[in-house]
């Protein structure tokens, strides 16, 4: 696998080997990787819409956590601020014993499978939210699932809900510590969500007339596991993310090329809390990524 990385050096925005180790002149067109607040984003589609198309943005997609409740509203915002908006969704899913999460692109939002999926997947969301209060409640945390609905405002629960509920006790000093104490991965009221397989994840997206694609991956991704969900039929890997350092997008490009991958990247953008603006324009792919998927999509 080093091999690889050694193989295929090139600049991480602009895939142009003349730029290894410099940063590429000409800014990305794409973010491919945005979320809003009908995930765990903290903005509106129109808010999220009018950032990217402040840095010079030209291509979105809407890529909200198991949910794709705000891809109408940003396609028709998209068309006031002159960007184009793919419909995009990134999925929970497991390979083996490891969690990925998958995007999907370009594909039909209103797909029967795909919304028949969401549906089940917001009741596994609400389960997993009432345990999660329930053990918080047995460490003298005072939440309730209503302070978790509450935050989630009909949109799609997650864990900043319930940490959002947790801060608002005054028992932390701010919203990392809530992670960080009691519903991060491990810690005493974390409880796992519903995946799917990594496979079905991706014949879901095929059915819904998309392309999937390996999010953020990172050092904690098994080679084992990484060769798995190629082989699962998986269609691209997020190259470029705020994860990434210029030596593993080069990494992960090499992957690419070797395996007949298709490449996307984004801002991972969430905004709010976690202050990541500074990212949209910064990270993102060149608008002949997005000319390479629309033709692996009619081929």
């Amino acid at each position: 696998m080093d091999k690889l990385a050694s193989m295929h050096k090139f600049d991480y925005l602009s895939g142009d080997p003349s730029l290894v180790g410099k940063r590429a002149k000409k800014p990305p067109s794409g973010d491919l990787h945005m979320h809003t607040y009908y995930s765990d984003g903290s903005f509106s589609p129109d808010e999220v819409i009018r950032r990217a198309a402040a840095r010079k943005i030209t291509v979105v997609s809407i890529t909200d956590h198991d949910s794709v409740n705000g891809i109408q509203e940003a396609i028709d915002c998209g068309m006031k601020y002159n960007v184009e908006v793919i419909p995009g969704i990134e999925l929970s899913a497991t390979c083996g014993e490891r969690e990925v999460h998958i995007l999907g692109y370009f594909i039909d939002y209103q797909n029967k499978e795909l919304q028949n999926y969401l549906e089940f997947f917001r009741g596994e969301r609400v389960k997993r939210a009432r345990e999660m209060v329930s053990r918080l409640n047995e460490l003298q945390i005072p939440v309730s699932i209503d302070d978790v609905l509450n935050n989630a405002e009909g949109r799609s629960i997650g864990r900043p809900h319930v940490a959002e509920a947790v801060l608002e006790t005054g028992r932390v000093k701010n919203y990392l510590e809530v992670f960080h104490k009691f519903i991060g991965f491990g810690c005493p009221a974390y409880v796992e969500k519903y995946r799917l397989d990594v496979k079905e994840a991706v014949t879901m997206i095929a059915r819904a007339g998309g392309l999937s694609f390996i999010a953020h991956p990172n050092d904690t991704l098994a080679e084992s596991v990484l060769f798995d969900i190629i082989k699962a039929g998986i269609d691209g890997i997020e190259t470029v993310h705020p994860s990434l350092n210029p030596s593993k997008s080069n990494y992960y490009r090499g992957i690419a090329r070797e395996y007949y991958l298709l490449e996307s990247g984004g801002s991972d953008f969430h905004g709010g809390k976690r202050d990541d603006e500074m990212n949209i324009g910064r990270y993102g792919v060149p608008v002949e990524y997005i000319d390479a998927m629309r033709k692996r999509l009619v081929a």
